[in-house]
């Protein structure tokens, strides 16, 4: 939206009013932006209050920028024709004075200087284009206006005829209804009632009267409210018009063809703001006046109509009166004859009934007493009957309430062996994990096997397998300690191999020591009975975690190499048998498991 804003000649005394046009403008230029683009919220905007408020109040009551030229009512801007004129005019002087000044200059400036002539005499014509184009909306606008409250009085002025005639054929309804009700009531009655009629139809005429002339003033009035707001908009038009020319036409004869150029584009764009604006507030004084005059047709009907109720309710309550003191009177008349008739009749046939009622009496209380008898023999012995078979049903259902409490105990006796059963069963399976742990860790194995055995107690198998390791209970050697520990004895053992026999002394070892150091040991399993094929063997299956194989090898020896080996296979034997004994537990362990599932 342009901003910018004539600047007055010094001392004009311009300046607030230049401030204020400025910034109405720039909130019409929002509002209008806004209203055509509903979602723009700027963020460096959104949280503020004032920005919210003015963004909600252009959103619900300002009407769209787009139907401005066909909704709003705006006074003929004939006057605002001369500026543009003026305008128009101005610029072909300024465009002489410039081609003048401009003949002395080099020829190459001659083009642009064509161009910007060219550009301002479009601007204006475009201009004037304008101009007309909003003339003629505004003439159809304040066209449809005037049609659009004329219907709006017809059907104003309809509804109140028509609640007129309603409120009429009531009145004759209740008129005719009296009539109808009362038509035996005194003459001095009637006379009132039409009295009181009579009074109510010239008070009816009198509204209608009021209401006529209530139409004829509303009439008058929006007449003149519609002059009176159109001379003071026109009146305003003249005033900004003329203080456009003071503002805008200042200086403009000094202006080059750039400057008129925008001089012009300002003035299109203010005289457009200032139409819409006038517009705007032309429609709301208009839209004012309707409210008012409907209010004041609403408040007339609404007293009317309160009028009518109140004829009716009094009408309807003196009906009521008469009705209901007519009805009491033969009311009072009529129970009084019923009562005397009636107590005649209820003395002459009291003693018919008594006669009658102490015969039937006298055949119902006999009747009454055998077919007493006979329900209480049938009852007797229905109940007799049915006592027994509840007796019977009881006892078969106590039997079968003690075959199920059999079942019961049955039951809970198994499931309470079950539950010990597998208790045991998770301490056996705890005990054997601990063993095999401390196993693994060449630990001792004192606790482990007290728990083991105290878990498998009354199991012959576990307690077979406790037996077999408390021999062990200090614990056996690990396969890592076993293969560092075979290292030096499979030295040793070689070395005793090569002792001769006629020599065991100690010159035999020396000898023995220095012929090891000359032999080279075999990278790998050897055949043959010899010590160095055996040890060879039992190394390598030792180095694959095949201790029984290796025992099975070392036992083959024979002499002095099977007495150095001799400790080494022991402890060797003890991992062994501590190894499969842990084996043939956890096999066990599961068996029980499984068993339990």
């Amino acid at each position: 939206m342009p901003k910018a804003v004539p600047q007055p000649a010094p001392g004009s005394g311009n300046a607030v009013y230049g401030v204020l046009f400025a910034t109405v403008t720039t909130t019409i230029g929002w509002g209008a932006y806004i209203k055509q683009n509903p979602t723009f919220n700027p963020d460096a905007v959104k949280d503020n209050v004032a920005w919210a408020k003015f963004r909600e109040f252009v959103l619900t009551t300002v009407p769209p920028t787009q139907a401005l030229p066909e909704t709003i009512v705006v006074a003929k801007p004939k006057p605002a024709e001369k500026p543009v004129k003026k305008e128009a005019e101005k610029p072909k002087v300024a465009d002489k004075k410039t081609v003048e000044k401009k003949e002395s200059a080099p020829v190459e400036k001659k083009e642009p200087v064509t161009i910007a002539k060219k550009a301002t005499v479009k601007d204006a014509v475009v201009a004037k284009v304008e101009v007309k184009k909003e003339k003629a909306a505004v003439a159809t606008t304040e066209a449809k206006v005037d049609a659009k409250v004329e219907a709006k009085v017809e059907v104003a002025e309809a509804k109140v005829e028509k609640a007129i005639v309603q409120a009429e054929a009531a009145v004759v309804a209740a008129k005719a209804v009296v009539a109808e009700a009362v038509p035996a009531l005194p003459t001095a009655l009637k006379k009132k009632l039409d009295e009181a009629s009579a009074k109510e139809k010239a008070v009816i005429d009198a509204l209608n009267n009021d209401l006529l002339t209530f139409e004829e003033k509303a009439k008058e009035t929006l007449a003149a409210t519609k002059n009176t707001v159109l001379k003071k908009a026109r009146a305003e038009a003249d005033a900004m018009n003329e203080e456009l020319d003071q503002s805008m036409l200042a200086g403009i004869k000094d202006l080059d063809a750039d400057m008129l150029r925008m001089r012009v584009a300002q003035l299109v764009t203010e005289m457009k703001h200032r139409t819409k604006w006038e517009a705007m507030r032309l429609m709301e004084s208009l839209k004012r006046m309707e409210e008012d005059v409907q209010a004041k047709h609403l408040e007339l009907l609404q007293q009317q109509d309160k009028l009518h109720k109140e004829l009716l309710s009094r009408e309807l309550r003196l009906q009521e009166e008469i009705l209901t003191r007519s009805a009491r009177d033969e009311l009072d008349a009529f129970r009084t004859n019923h009562e005397s008739q009636l107590s005649v009749l209820v003395n002459q046939q009291q003693a018919l009934i008594q006669a009658e009622y102490a015969k039937k009496l006298a055949a119902v209380q006999e009747e009454a007493d055998r077919t007493v008898l006979a329900l209480v023999t049938a009852k007797t012995d229905e109940l007799e009957a049915k006592f027994q078979a509840e007796q019977d049903s009881r006892l078969q259902e106590l039997e079968s309430f003690r075959i199920q409490l059999r079942a019961v105990n049955e039951l809970l006796g198994q499931t309470s062996t079950y539950e010990a059963f597998s208790h045991q069963v998770h301490k056996v399976s705890v005990a054997a994990l601990a063993l095999t742990d401390r196993i693994e860790a060449a630990a001792p194995l004192h606790s482990e096997i007290r728990a083991l055995a105290a878990a498998g107690k009354g199991d012959h198998l576990l307690e077979a397998a406790v037996a077999s390791m408390a021999p062990f209970a200090e614990g056996a050697p690990s396969v890592a300690q076993l293969q560092d520990r075979f290292a030096y004895v499979r030295n040793a053992g070689r070395r005793a191999a090569l002792v001769p026999d006629e020599c065991h002394g100690m010159l035999g070892h020396l000898f023995a020591g220095a012929l090891l150091l000359l032999m080279i040991p075999p990278g790998g399993p050897i055949k043959g009975d010899d010590a160095e094929a055996i040890f060879s063997r039992a190394d390598y299956a030792l180095r694959a975690g095949d201790i029984e194989t290796t025992v099975r090898e070392l036992d083959t020896l024979s002499g002095l190499p099977r007495e150095v080996v001799a400790d080494w296979v022991g402890a060797a034997k003890s991992r062994l048998t501590i190894e499969q004994t842990s084996k043939v537990v956890k096999a066990h362990v599961s068996l029980l498991a499984a068993s339990l599932s």
